[in-house]
């Protein structure tokens, strides 16, 4: 699922495109690319940590009700099996998913502009 909404760029980008001169296409595309990797650095810097991160209660409450306090900077997304190594969570999972709809709001904001 989280594919096919990143694949929702490539919709916007041609969108985009085809409403402006063809001498600004290039700056259009540019612009879309760069969203997205500031989107999903910035994301995957506070954002993530800010709306998912925990801890949680036995309730599935955040503990100080308001904002996550773990999971900055890519922190748990990776558990250590029993040989040492370590291996994608979840978290790695919810992220990806959650990154493409940032980086899919932020187009849309500035395909507005």
């Amino acid at each position: 699922c989280g594919a096919l909404v990143f694949l929702m760029q490539l919709g916007f980008a041609m969108v985009e495109s085809g409403c402006c001169r063809a001498k600004n296409v290039q700056n259009i595309l540019l612009k879309n690319l760069s969203d997205v990797c500031i989107g999903i650095m910035c994301f995957w810097t506070l954002g993530f940590g800010l709306a998912y991160g925990g801890p949680y209660t036995d309730g599935g409450i955040k503990s100080n009700r308001f904002i996550g306090t773990t999971n900055f900077l890519g922190t748990g997304f990776g558990e250590k099996d029993a040989n040492g190594q370590i291996e994608p969570s979840y978290t790695t999972l919810s992220f990806f998913f959650q990154s493409a709809f940032c980086a899919a709001a932020t187009t849309i904001v500035s395909g507005g502009v």
